[in-house]
C-alpha cells in the first residue's frame, strides 16, 4: 500500500555516467541473481529446522497443559522461526509479477522470563498468518501471491514484545525485460496530493492510478531474477533510502537502526548541479532551484531506474557488508513525498528495500 511521507532530510551520493537534461541517460549495468534451481544440502537443513519448529508449536497447541521447559525461545529465535515458517509455507519469491503491494501490521507477543513459550510462539504465528490473509483478501483480482513476510522486533515493554509484520504481495504477470519507452512521461506521484498518470505526449492525462515511483518499482521487479523453482526467504532485512537523504538506513524501524554515513547518493557526474535534473540517483526536486518539475521524461525514468538498481545491487552491500552477507535482493516498495521546507516545495521518491537468504523447496507454497 503506497504511503505519502511529509518528511525532510538533506541529500548526497555516488555516481553513474550521464548526459545533460532530458538527453542525459543512465547506463548502469549490474550482475543479478542467476536463474538456476536445485535444492542444496543447506536448503534441506533449513527446511528441516523450520519443520522441527512447526512440529513443536503444533504439539504445544494440541497439548496446552504441558510445559515446554527448555524449548522456550529467545525473542530472536521466535522472530527467525515464525518468519521462516510463514515464508516456507506460503511465499513464492521466485514467481514474476507486475506490481508489488506492501503492508505493515503489528502484533504483541507475551514474554515469560524474557522468553517466548512455544504456545505463545504458535499463537504469534497464527496472528501473522491472519495478518497475511487479511492483506491478501484486500488485493483485487486472482493473479496474486505472497512474495515475502518480514517479521521484525519493534520494541520490548516489560513482559510484552511488539513485532512488525511486513507483507509483500505480487500481482499480475510480468512482461519481458525492458526499460522505459519514448512515451513514458510520468508524474512523480499520485493520490491525495497529486493527480498522477501520464503527463506529456499522446497519453497525457491517462493512467492516473499510477506514477513514476510505482512504474520504476515495477521495472525493478521485472528486471530482477531469482533461482528457479519454489523460493522463499529467511532472515529478511530492510534498507530504507529517500531522495533527500545522504544516508541509507538498515532496519529503520528497529530499536537500533544502523545509518550508513559513507553512502552518498549524489550523482558526481552531473554537469549542471542544482538544476533539478539528475542531481541524485533517486528523484528529488526543489522549487528553490531552476527547472522545478514533477513530470519525468523517459530519459529521467530510465536514469532513476538505473540509479535505484545501483543502490539496490551495489551501494547497499557496500554500506552493510556484514548485515547483508549471504543475502540477495528480494523486493522493494517505492513511494513519493511532497512537502515544504523553509517555504520551498520539494518532491522526492523513497524506497523500502528487502534482502534475505533465498531458500529452495521442492514443495509448492500453500494458498493463504
Amino acid at each position: 500500500m503506497k504511503k505519502i511521507y511529509l518528511t525532510f532530510t538533506l541529500v548526497s551520493a555516488i555516481g553513474l555516467l550521464i548526459f545533460f537534461g532530458c538527453s542525459k541517460e543512465g547506463n548502469q549495468t549490474m550482475e543479478k541473481q542467476e536463474s538456476v534451481f536445485q535444492p542444496t544440502e543447506n536448503d534441506l537443513q533449513i527446511e528441516s529446522k523450520i519443520l522441527a519448529f512447526k512440529e513443536k508449536i503444533d504439539f504445544a497447541r494440541e497439548n496446552p497443559n504441558l510445559k515446554s521447559g527448555g524449548d522456550d525461545l529467545t525473542i530472536e529465535e521466535a522472530v527467525w522461526n515464525i518468519e521462516a515458517l510463514a515464508n516456507y509455507t506460503y511465499a513464492d519469491a521466485g514467481s514474476e509479477f507486475d506490481n508489488y503491494v506492501g503492508e505493515t501490521a503489528e502484533i504483541e507477543v507475551p514474554l515469560t522470563n524474557g522468553k517466548v513459550t512455544l504456545t505463545d510462539a504458535g499463537a504469534a504465528y497464527d496472528q501473522v498468518i491472519d495478518s497475511l490473509s487479511a492483506h491478501y483478501s484486500q488485493i483485487p483480482g486472482t493473479n496474486k501471491h505472497l512474495v515475502l513476510a518480514d517479521i521484525a522486533l519493534k520494541e520490548v515493554n516489560g513482559q510484552t514484545a511488539k513485532f512488525n509484520v511486513t507483507s509483500g504481495f505480487g500481482e499480475g504477470s510480468s512482461n519481458p525485460f525492458e526499460g522505459f519507452g519514448e512515451n513514458d512521461y510520468w508524474w512523480f506521484g499520485h493520490g491525495d496530493l497529486n493527480s498522477g498518470g501520464y503527463c506529456d505526449g499522446i497519453y497525457n492525462g491517462t493512467h492516473t492510478d499510477s506514477d513514476a515511483a510505482e512504474q520504476i518499482e515495477r521495472k525493478i521487479m521485472m528486471r530482477k531474477s531469482l533461482p528457479m523453482g519454489h523460493r522463499y526467504f529467511i532472515e529478511i532485512n530492510e534498507v530504507y533510502v529517500d531522495g533527500t537523504s545522504s544516508t541509507l538506513e538498515f532496519e529503520p524501524n528497529s530499536p537500533d537502526p544502523i545509518i550508513c554515513e559513507c553512502c552518498n547518493i549524489y550523482n558526481p557526474d552531473d554537469p549542471v548541479p542544482n538544476d533539478n535534473y539528475y542531481e541524485t540517483f533517486v528523484y528529488y526536486n526543489c522549487d528553490y532551484y531552476p527547472n522545478f518539475h514533477g513530470c519525468l521524461c523517459p530519459d529521467e525514468m530510465n536514469f532513476y531506474l538505473d540509479g535505484m538498481e545501483y543502490i539496490i545491487y551495489d551501494m547497499a552491500f557496500e554500506c552493510f557488508p556484514d548485515e547483508l552477507s549471504g543475502k540477495i535482493f528480494s523486493d522493494c516498495n517505492m513511494y513519493w513525498g511532497m512537502y515544504y521546507q523553509n517555504g520551498f516545495l520539494t518532491y522526492n521518491h523513497q524506497n523500502t528495500i528487502h534482502y534475505g537468504i533465498s531458500v529452495g523447496s521442492e514443495d509448492p507454497p500453500k494458498d493463504l
